[in-house]
């Protein structure tokens, strides 16, 4: 039987195996710590009850959670959380591929300041990471990528706005760049992939892309009850209300 102590052992356990804010340490305590109850709340409501939980792995529940706060930037926050992630073993590459295809889902602003704040990270750790290259492709060549990827993530593109339109131009750009460039970039398999997107597209409301993105996770091999689970993972991170009506209505 789950009691408040019980919940409290297992946050503890969760954030005694992140090093959460310890490794490297804040220079001061957060002041929340300070304010009755209220560190009793996280770690039970959060690292307790949610991060504990055996359906995902914490690699998967860290990228989910990283992707939350790259595309709101949520920078203060980030900062602990890319340590962390360090911490457990995530890879620097995929830290940084996580904020790069933010900027698909949240703009490329978001992806500089996360790029910047790793590299601070990255050097007060005194970590060097090795970025896969990237080959440059003609443009047909990420014309058939995107396409591609497309269907496979969403079934077959469907007819654009008239040609030359400026929707017909979004539409190139995002099949050429986010499909054929972002989301096929080394360094992320696709099913992190899919989890960044849910990620992502929780913290920022959009709902239809959210759902558009749920059916995909099933393409990947996320089944339902993993894909729950990352918009539970991201709920204490958005707000309680968006993760209730993803839940309810998963489109």
């Amino acid at each position: 039987m789950e009691t408040r102590q019980t919940l409290r052992a297992h946050g503890q356990d969760v954030l005694a195996r992140l090093q959460h804010g310890t490794n490297p340490p804040r220079p001061r305590p957060l002041y929340q710590s300070s304010v009755p109850g209220l560190g009793h709340y996280t770690t039970e409501a959060l690292w307790g009850s949610v991060w504990a939980r055996p359906v995902l792995g914490v690699r998967d529940r860290m990228l989910a959670t990283i992707a939350v706060m790259v595309a709101i930037a949520r920078l203060q926050q980030l900062r602990t959380y890319f340590n962390s992630a360090l911490n457990v073993g995530v890879d620097p590459v995929e830290l940084h591929e996580v904020a790069i295809q933010c900027s698909v889902h949240a703009g490329f602003p978001v992806t500089v300041n996360a790029l910047e704040l790793l590299r601070d990270v990255l050097e007060g750790r005194a970590e060097t990471v090795e970025l896969p290259d990237v080959p440059e492709v003609t443009v047909d060549e990420l014309d058939r990528r995107g396409r591609r990827l497309h269907e496979q993530l969403f079934g077959p593109v469907p007819d654009g706005p008239s040609h030359g339109s400026a929707g017909t131009t979004l539409t190139t750009v995002e099949l050429r760049y986010a499909f054929g460039e972002i989301l096929s970039r080394p360094g992320l398999d696709l099913r992190a992939r899919v989890i960044v997107a849910l990620g992502a597209n929780l913290a920022l409301r959009d709902e239809p892309e959210l759902a558009r993105w749920r059916r995909a996770a099933a393409r990947v091999g996320l089944s339902e009850a993993e894909t729950d689970e990352v918009v539970l993972q991201c709920a204490h991170y958005i707000g309680l209300a968006p993760a209730r009506r993803a839940l309810a209505d998963p489109g």
